[in-house]
Order: structure tokens, then sequence, then C-alpha cells
């Protein structure tokens, strides 16, 4: 029997946090109606850092989370995992250590089909980039983001979602990620949720110097988009064109 196709949410900080959690709530008759398990981002997080082995054997996500031959699909949250919200612009953040945990996944999922999915959101949104990033500096570049990525799980199609009208777009990265078509119900119930989540805004009035650095960071965001419609095994998700 095929294996589960594998779904992992793992980031970016700051961008739905919790949706896919409260959705599996919320979908928990159709998700069992269509073969569709939710694994929660605290076991994910243990298992992708798991480092014992077992009479040297390292543990599959299918034998780890006793996933039965009736699941097609699993649907795992691992945000986080990228890196902490504190640590965004430091020497162990996402934008400078960032190949680290796909390579943990590319180790632990190796052989079966992975899909990870990356919401995204311009980089001006990031209080820690607009405070430290200057005119002209790429480091913070989603593209830099994806390729490595990329080069760490080359087995695994990378879904990228621009988050442009969060409310809005709840509901179609559910419906993507579970592999649910949404009665009208259940696309309520998940809009309403999102209003409650965390999303990536600046929280003050930019000054002077910081409007500069936002345009440039708009400008960046848009530059990265571009690329990214043009990258092979990655899906960019809800941008029309």
């Amino acid at each position: 029997m095929a294996p589960p196709e594998f779904h992992l949410h793992i980031g970016a900080h700051e961008i739905f946090p919790t949706l896919l959690k409260k959705a599996s709530e919320v979908l928990a008759e159709a998700s069992r109606k269509n073969g569709v398990r939710y694994i929660g981002a605290k076991e994910m997080r243990s298992f992708v850092n798991e480092k014992s082995l077992l009479e040297g054997h390292l543990f599959s996500p299918v034998e780890y989370f006793s996933i039965s031959p009736e699941t097609r699909r699993v649907v795992t949250s691992g945000h986080g995992l990228l890196c902490p919200p504190a640590k965004v612009f430091t020497t162990s953040g996402l934008y400078n250590n960032v190949g680290k945990t796909p390579s943990k996944i590319q180790q632990k999922f190796v052989g079966l089909p992975v899909t990870i999915f990356l919401f995204i959101r311009p980089q001006s949104t990031y209080g820690p980039v607009r405070d430290f990033i200057n005119v002209g500096d790429d480091s913070v570049s989603w593209l830099h983001v994806i390729n490595k990525i990329r080069q760490a799980v080359p087995h695994a199609v990378i879904d990228v979602w621009p988050i442009e009208y969060p409310n809005f777009d709840s509901i179609h990265i559910v419906s993507n990620v579970f592999g649910i078509d949404l009665d009208e119900d259940e696309a309520f119930r998940i809009e309403k949720l999102s209003r409650k989540e965390r999303i990536a805004a600046p929280v003050t009035q930019p000054s002077r110097q910081e409007r500069d650095i936002d345009i440039y960071l708009e400008q960046l965001y848009e530059s990265d988009i571009s690329a990214i419609r043009q990258l092979k095994g990655v899906l960019l998700s809800g941008v029309p064109g």
C-alpha cells in the first residue's frame, strides 16, 4: 500500500501559527471521511528533532505516529521549526540558519511524498527586519529561504502562499492543505477563526528612514514573488497569473 502524503506547514513565524490546529477541530468529521489525519506542532517538532535510535533504526513518521493504512493524507504543523520569532534575525535565526531544520525533515521523510507549505508576508511586516536591514541588503529575501529549503529537501514540493488578504486567504489555505472542499458553514468558521490568529504586521508608524526601508522591502517582496514564480518544483499559490 502506498504511504500517505505528508503536508507540512513549517512557517514563517507570526502567520497563522495555530490556524491548522483549530481547523482540524472544525474539519474533524470531514477529515475522518477523507482519510486525513492532523498532527500538531509540538508533536511534529519533537519528531523532527528526535535524535534517539532504537537498535540502530531511525523511526519513519508512519511508525512514529502509528499512522493507519486508511490514512491517505497527513497534515502536520511544524510552525516554529524554521525559527522562533525571537531569533528571526540572530545567528541561529531564520535567514542565517534556515537549512538546518529542512535537512532534518529530509532525513526523517526521505522516500515519502512531502509537500512543504511556507506562508509569507512582505518583509516590511517583520519588526526585526525593519530594525536591522539597510536599503539594498537582500539577505532577507524569501527567495534565499526557499532555495535553501529546496536544496535541503530536494524531493519535496514546496508550496508558497503569499498572504495578501489574511481572512479570505485562510479559507483557501485550509482547503488546500487538508485537501477538503469546505462547505459554506466550514468556510465561515475557518474565516472567523483566522481573525483571531496572529499575523505579521508593523506595530508602529514608520519614521522617515523606516519608510525608505519599507519601500525597499516592498520592492524586494515583489521581486521575490516574480522570481519564485519561475522556480521548478515550487508552487506559488493564491497569486493570480
